[in-house]
């Protein structure tokens, strides 16, 4: 799932689950590398955000694997995410010079 947040005024990846048996594949990683090239496909956003539980390791290693960075901020009592999207490579972070 993901959108606008009306609340917070920005899109967010809302939740993404992948069975167990799949994990650790890296179908989580390539999920998410294209649901944010939709997002910026269909929106044209430029940053995304996510949250998480704080004690989700697992999750945090996948989401800052993809180019997400913590916002040092919980939002409903969990930490918050964002990724800055490239223009020119939809879905992934900028590359440092």
């Amino acid at each position: 799932m993901f959108g606008w947040n009306e609340e917070e005024k920005f899109y967010e990846l809302c939740r993404i689950m992948i069975d167990f048996h799949y994990q650790n594949r890296g179908y989580g990683t390539q999920a998410i590398k294209m649901i944010l090239d939709e997002m910026k496909s269909r929106f044209g956003c430029r940053e995304v955000y996510l949250s998480t539980d704080p004690e989700n390791a697992r999750g945090k290693h996948v989401y800052e694997k993809v180019g997400f960075r913590s916002e040092h901020r919980m939002l409903d009592d969990e930490e918050l995410f964002r990724i800055v999207l490239d223009e020119t490579d939809p879905g992934r972070r900028r590359k440092r010079q």
